[in-house]
């Protein structure tokens, strides 16, 4: 059998006081718990743990009426009533709000509102909320005042069209070092203009000018010059292939062309991948004109 449970709580004794609790028994065991009878200051006896009686953090105090006691009532703050009043005796014909100029006395609109007839200083004339006038955000225009602040933050207003995207492709190459395409132009001592490099409005208005289009390409007419006016032009992107440093040009006929020019010349029998093999054939080999490399059909084997 196991041992006696020893009582740790003998100590609480018959006529003990805690707050509003009187004990009137000896401590008794129920279950693995001691418990005492205790009557409450209101007359109420009731069974508690010993151990809440000596509890240092949330003793046992009553039955329960010591907390109704003390509880602090609710006090319900009721709502000021803040009257308005008539804004129809403040704000007077020819006031002045800002933009603003009162033009009609105030009218009572539908409901319980007043509105005044203004006009603004860019000219244009509404009704405004009375209230609206004499808040403390008050109106101070019809809303021009507004969108000129914005404007004023603006200074172009085309970030992202295609335009400003080939403008600052152009910074990209030629200023960045990060940039992938760097080596092939700023690496190589190209640059863009000052007056395009520190106005994009510059820019456009030259590229408006010399026949932009959204399927064109800018290109270098001197491959080793600069982004400037008189080196730029536009083109499609065919043709700024053919300017390129690594473009292979064949003279024939007494004409110079690219590969992909010839290739699409009426007197050229074989297509553009043919020619280029046989160009970069007759490199090594020297067997064929330039005439003969472009009008000889392929020989098929039989």
């Amino acid at each position: 059998m196991p041992g006696k449970l020893e009582n740790k709580y003998d100590k609480v004794k018959v006529g003990d006081v805690f707050t509003w609790l009187t004990v009137v028994s000896d401590t008794f065991r129920v279950g693995d718990r001691w418990k005492v009878m205790c009557r409450c200051k209101c007359g109420n006896e009731v069974m508690t743990d010993a151990k809440r009686l000596l509890s240092t953090k949330k003793p046992h105090k009553s039955c329960g009426c010591y907390q109704a006691a003390n509880r602090k009532p609710k006090i319900k703050k009721e709502k000021s009533k803040i009257v308005k009043e008539p804004l129809i005796d403040k704000i007077k014909l020819g006031d002045i709000y800002g933009f603003l100029f009162v033009v009609e006395a105030p009218v009572r609109s539908s409901g319980k509102r007043w509105h005044a007839k203004v006009s603004c200083r860019c000219g244009t004339t509404k009704y405004v909320e009375c209230y609206s006038l004499l808040g403390e955000n008050p109106s101070r225009s019809c809303g021009c005042w507004r969108e000129s602040q914005i404007k004023a933050t603006i200074t172009h207003g085309e970030t992202g069209t295609p335009l400003h995207g080939r403008w600052k492709a152009i910074l990209s190459r030629c200023h960045s070092k990060g940039s992938k395409s760097y080596k092939n132009y700023g690496g190589r001592g190209i640059k863009i203009c000052d007056e395009w490099r520190n106005d994009y409005t510059k820019f456009r208005d030259w590229a408006l000018a010399n026949g932009f289009a959204e399927h064109l390409e800018i290109d270098r007419i001197d491959v080793n010059g600069n982004y400037e006016p008189g080196n730029c032009r536009w083109i499609t992107r065919a043709e700024n292939s053919n300017n390129k440093r690594n473009t292979v040009l064949i003279t024939a006929f007494e004409e110079t062309k690219s590969i992909s020019e010839w290739a699409k010349d009426s007197r050229c029998v074989i297509s553009n991948a043919a020619l280029r093999g046989r160009v970069k054939r007759n490199r090594r080999l020297n067997t064929w004109t330039n005439e003969e490399m472009i009008t000889t059909k392929l020989l098929r084997p039989q």
